[in-house]
């Protein structure tokens, strides 16, 4: 792999770590989203320079987020994984699922008998977050009627 690529997947791991997820998480979905053709277990690994062992654990970890796809190579025995064409949707409806939790969170916390300040509080962060969450779905269905399935 060429030191331009490699900095781009380098990139994706930086850029996963800094938003709470795993550097090698972040690498293996950069390495997916420039492969031109589904990746072993092994392919992977050796491409990223990481143990077999730790590709596992994180491809185990891409498929339960759907970050990653299983998918059949026809003559091959192995199992080969790829970014799914729909991934960029479930990376944006992840957070606006995450958001609707804070919403309801922030629900049951203002039916406490709370002081002025934290009453204050919990308002600003549920309109805030619930601005965002409704603006996010908005925006989800915008795209996906502008952008009909490929």
């Amino acid at each position: 792999m060429d030191e331009k690529t490699t900095a781009v997947i380098d990139s994706y791991g930086k850029t996963f770590e800094a938003l709470g997820s795993s550097y090698n998480l972040g690498r293996c979905f950069g390495l997916g989203m420039i492969s031109g053709e589904p990746l072993t277990l092994s392919e992977l690994a050796e491409a990223l320079h990481i143990s077999q062992s730790v590709v596992s654990t994180t491809v185990r970890q891409m498929l339960h987020m759907g970050m990653l796809e299983k998918v059949r190579v026809k003559g091959e025995r192995s199992a080969h994984y790829q970014v799914p064409v729909d991934a960029a949707k479930l990376l944006v409806e992840s957070p606006a699922k995450r958001i609707a939790l804070f919403v309801d969170m922030l629900d049951q916390a203002s039916q406490l008998d709370l002081d002025d300040n934290a009453r204050v509080r919990v308002a600003l962060f549920r309109d805030l977050y619930s601005f965002f969450g409704e603006h996010l779905n908005d925006l989800l269905e915008l795209y996906e009627k502008e952008h009909p399935t490929r």
